[in-house]
């Protein structure tokens, strides 16, 4: 929702819970996927969201849909569907409104052979992604500006915009821990897209850009998934908010 419509300057700091068998520098083992995500957030004025996302899968363990609530009258209770297309490489991802048949939205992805989503409509915006390889390399809205991610060693690590220097990012990454289900680019993405975009190679551990920053932290269990990832967002004039995504996870 609005909270993923930019990232700012992240910084991101990996809490372990103390157990003997935890492996943190290895990913969720491969038969787990996200089941649902609670996103609890609030601002200094002390209002608090709550918002949940519960996913469905297809035989292919592709996101087929996920049912999304929250407590915010301006976002209604929905139920979202992806509908694949083989013929075409498309991606259809249709809202409709909880308990009803009503249609709210239709937005649809084109994707290549490998799967990757290379272009994207929405009612609001127009926008075409190119990869180097898994990694993001490129991202350009079509009313707006593009955006060059800078990667090495299977992480970006700049980006940089046609329009504008203050819209840069650098990125760190904690180079032990492989990336995993909880990431915080991998969670923006996933609950737009329904796959990562990013596909950096490890957890994402600092950006800078202008006027922002964001300290984030992870709680990671024994069978080294991410069961809750914590933000702290400032900006420049002092607005705080706080963010909390608790993950359930299944197996297949």
């Amino acid at each position: 929702m609005r909270h993923f419509s930019h990232f700012a300057l992240i910084t991101l700091i990996v809490a372990f819970a103390a157990c003997s068998k935890t492996h943190y520098s290895a990913p969720t083992p491969s038969n787990y996927r996200l089941h649902s995500v609670e996103i609890i957030s609030h601002v200094n004025t002390g209002k608090i969201k709550n918002e949940n996302y519960t996913f469905t899968y297809d035989q292919p363990a592709r996101v087929s849909g996920y049912y999304y609530s929250s407590n915010d009258t301006a976002y209604p209770n929905m139920n979202v569907f992806f509908n694949y297309s083989a013929s075409n490489y498309k991606v259809y991802k249709t809202y409709y409104e909880f308990n009803d048949s009503v249609l709210l939205r239709t937005d649809s992805f084109q994707v290549n052979g490998a799967g990757q989503i290379i272009e994207e409509w929405t009612p609001f915006s127009h926008n075409t992604f190119q990869y180097n390889g898994k990694t993001l390399y490129q991202m350009v809205n079509k009313d707006f500006a593009s955006t060059i991610y800078t990667a090495a060693d299977g992480d970006f690590y700049k980006t940089t915009s046609s329009i504008s220097t203050d819209s840069a990012m650098k990125f760190d990454y904690f180079k032990s821990m492989g990336n995993r289900n909880g990431d915080y680019l991998q969670l923006r993405s996933f609950l737009v897209y329904g796959q990562n975009i990013y596909q950096n190679s490890h957890l994402i551990n600092h950006t800078i850009s202008s006027g922002y920053t964001n300290e984030i932290t992870y709680l990671i269990d024994a069978d080294s998934k991410i069961t809750q990832t914590n933000a702290t967002v400032s900006d420049s004039v002092g607005n705080v908010y706080y963010y909390t995504y608790n993950l359930a996870y299944e197996t297949f």
